[in-house]
């Protein structure tokens, strides 16, 4: 069994990032590695043979402290890991993340990549934008932790209700929203938009008008396992939406929302990007639209009028989300890629002396 210690990316909160919990936390406490993973976690550097460094780790973190961090496991004899999700090198911070990164996180970021013994990244383009700093790279898929979410079969009957589409994410998403206001206001009168998340400016919501829409607040449901246990109690979605800009920086996100939707048996509409397009399949688990309002507007019109597609697209999404993409089946890929780490490390010093 090998000893892992995980400093997750946390806020001013000090709770885990949900990024921490999918990536890490959840793959490396699931039960079907519990013989090969001794899993402690938080903010601080404790004795381990692995060492797994998440994202920018600190909220106030300084080159300096993250060089010291570096210095500490190597003196130890530790592998040392490093864990990131998303191209947070090629973030516009003139943006939505003007606010959330700093220079010096990304000059962090670049530190870290360039000497971890080893990448764990989300998808294979992103294993390709870092692969210059780093060629141990790790590709490991998001998968979900199947316990957390609700069986979708037992989802609450609803009284007749307008039809509810809705979108969820981090409060950076206004130009992803911003690529379907028209085609949502054309069908006005006919659906209902929720929103858990996902503006931050909320001035832009005055746009949706005439479209009826409602924010959800977790209220108080904010670290990631409650929050998405709220979600399955809270969300009678007809339809989840994820509209998604084609960038540098999109291109290497993952499929998080299908994952997402398909466990809590929501059928979706995708953007037809990186992320989505090699997973989804266009009428049968979910419907790939392009980013223009045409494609957008006539793939609301499918879903909103044909109830029974939606429920097909559920029941095949979350049929081929809970066979390839949950913990259950993926937790061995983080411990094989931790050993493997491990295994390499130890060749290379043996060849060295």
């Amino acid at each position: 069994m090998i000893r892992v210690h995980v400093l997750y990316e946390y806020g001013v909160d000090h709770r885990p990032h949900g990024s921490a919990y999918i990536r890490l936390l959840n793959p490396l406490r699931h039960p079907s590695i519990a013989g090969r993973v001794e899993l402690t976690a938080g903010e601080d550097l404790q004795s381990a043979e692995v060492v797994i460094v998440d994202r920018t780790w600190k909220y106030d973190v300084t080159l300096h402290a993250v060089e010291a961090l570096i210095a500490q496991i190597r003196e130890a004899g530790a592998c040392l890991l490093y864990s990131i999700d998303d191209n947070l090198l090629d973030l516009d911070l003139s943006g939505g993340f003007r606010s959330s990164f700093t220079l010096e996180q990304l000059t962090v970021i670049r530190l870290l990549a360039r000497e971890a013994d080893g990448l764990l990244v989300s998808t294979p383009a992103l294993a390709e934008r870092l692969r210059r700093m780093n060629e141990a790279i790790y590709v490991l898929p998001n998968a979900l932790d199947e316990r957390l979410f609700p069986d979708p079969a037992l989802r609450a009957a609803t009284a007749p209700r307008p039809l509810v589409v809705g979108y969820m994410g981090t409060f950076t998403h206004d130009d992803d929203l911003y690529l379907i206001l028209e085609a949502l206001r054309a069908h006005a009168g006919h659906i209902e938009l929720q929103l858990v998340g996902g503006i931050s400016d909320a001035a832009i919501l005055k746009g949706f008008q005439p479209l009826s829409i409602q924010v959800l607040n977790p209220a108080g449901h904010h670290e990631y396992p409650d929050f998405i246990r709220w979600m399955g109690s809270a969300l009678q979605w007809d339809l989840g939406l994820a509209p998604l800009e084609d960038t540098p920086f999109t291109r290497c996100k993952s499929d998080i929302k299908f994952l997402d939707y398909s466990l809590m048996g929501i059928p979706g509409i995708y953007s037809r990007v990186e992320a989505y397009r090699h997973t989804v399949q266009h009428g049968v688990t979910g419907w790939l639209a392009g980013n223009t309002v045409s494609d957008w507007r006539d793939g609301l019109a499918e879903l909103i009028h044909q109830p029974d597609l939606r429920r097909r697209l559920a029941l095949s999404a979350g049929q081929w989300v809970g066979a390839n993409r949950t913990l259950a089946v993926c937790a061995t890929q983080w411990a094989d890629a931790i050993e493997t780490v491990v295994r390499n490390t130890q060749h290379r010093k043996a060849r060295s002396t």
